[in-house]
């Protein structure tokens, strides 16, 4: 509770860290996840709230929560609650803060992101994409917009990124999630956007498999049903152009 977003947070949620919270959580992540639901629960959202802050400490601060592996324990978190919506959630919205950069030659970020995929995230957040009922929706959003973020990059680690993530069958998930939620823009926005970030690149061969997947898995048609469905929705509309650039 002392790491939620309220006034004062970032001056509590700052005494925690120094306090030595963040390895605790860890610990914690590592010894109890698997049997405890409720700490898992209370672990993982604390661990999203930890990392929410934007500015140099909090770039900081995400810096060093992978010098202590905990992309390693949010994702076995992950594996052992799949159909926990909160674990989900909590999960893939701390690995958006965490691969997040604050510049296209932010090179920590890079460094973030390679140690998030040796963690396996890329499987966790496309499991997490199949979750089911109450609360999936939002799950889902987050999920492809934590592979949006994850793949971006066009580097010669960035495109591998998006082979990881091809390899790791991201793209049919983000067209199933698509169809399941296409009522709700906020979710086409994401999805349209990760599978642009993944589909990006040049005309090699790995490349032209992620786009020809795309297009088989039916990409482009949930694409234009979002853009027609959400015409009121300027992110959608921009989002539904970038990904049918990217074919």
């Amino acid at each position: 509770q002392l790491t939620a977003p309220m006034a004062g947070a970032d001056e509590r949620v700052e005494s925690l860290v120094k306090a030595g919270a963040l390895p605790l959580l860890v610990a914690a992540l590592h010894s109890h996840a698997y049997a405890s639901l409720p700490l898992a629960q209370s672990a993982v959202c604390a661990a999203r709230n930890l990392l929410a802050r934007e500015d140099a400490v909090g770039q900081a601060r995400r810096q060093g929560v992978c010098d202590i592996m905990l992309p390693v324990e949010l994702v076995r978190a992950m594996q052992a609650h799949p159909a926990d919506a909160v674990v989900q959630l909590s999960g893939c919205i701390a690995f958006k803060h965490i691969a997040t950069s604050t510049s296209d030659t932010d090179t920590k970020a890079v460094w973030r992101k390679e140690a998030v995929v040796d963690a396996n995230a890329l499987p966790a957040l496309v499991s997490a994409m199949g979750l089911v009922g109450e609360g999936s929706a939002g799950v889902s959003e987050q999920a492809a917009r934590a592979l949006a973020t994850i793949v971006a990059g066009t580097d010669k680690l960035g495109l591998a990124r998006k082979e990881k993530a091809y390899d790791a069958h991201a793209i049919p998930a983000l067209v199933v999630a698509m169809r399941g939620h296409a009522s709700l823009p906020n979710n086409q926005e994401a999805c349209c956007y990760a599978l642009r970030n993944i589909c990006f690149g040049t005309g090699d061969r790995p490349n032209v498999q992620r786009k020809s997947e795309a297009v088989e898995c039916g990409a482009l048609a949930a694409a234009v049903l979002a853009m027609s469905t959400h015409s009121e929705s300027a992110g959608m509309q921009a989002a539904g152009c970038a990904r049918a650039r990217r074919e």
